[in-house]
């Protein structure tokens, strides 16, 4: 893998299997040759289950941020369940209707876990692109129109 920053490594990864749908296409038969009790069904009955989210959400934390669900769980618990910044619940709800998680906030430079955030004040991080001035600017900027 030639990236080691998550966002550059899945760009990296969705480009090329757009480059090359034949190498995973033959991945898959290989993969499926392999695995001929595999159960589709079950497989998806699993990673619908409590244990099956778990162990995706685990795999998915490992690979992005390094950090395990437990570790997770433990920011969480230490945050009161709450945003590193504005201290609310997240309110956000995904499709299904469920809460969806505190975001995990890292150093895009060198990829540290800073801590659990809201989408509202994830959303307003990442769109300044950890930019110090700007953040003083648009306090400025409030406290100017202040009423």
């Amino acid at each position: 893998m030639p990236y080691k920053d998550p966002e550059k490594r899945k760009a990296y990864i969705k480009e090329y299997m757009k480059q090359n749908p034949e190498k995973f296409a033959k991945a898959a038969k290989k993969w499926e040759a392999k695995n001929p009790g595999h159960n589709k069904k079950r497989a998806l009955k699993y990673s619908r289950s409590e244990h099956g989210r778990r162990k995706q959400r685990d795999y998915m934390l490992k690979n992005a941020y390094d950090i395990t669900v437990d570790e997770y769980d433990l920011m969480f618990e230490n945050q009161d369940g709450n945003c590193a910044i504005c201290n609310q619940p997240e309110v956000v709800r995904s499709q299904s209707g469920r809460v969806i998680s505190l975001a995990v906030d890292h150093d895009h430079s060198n990829g540290r876990v800073r801590g659990l955030l809201c989408a509202r004040c994830n959303t307003v991080l990442g769109h300044t692109d950890d930019n110090l001035e700007l953040l003083c600017k648009m306090m400025e900027y409030l406290y100017e129109y202040r009423s």
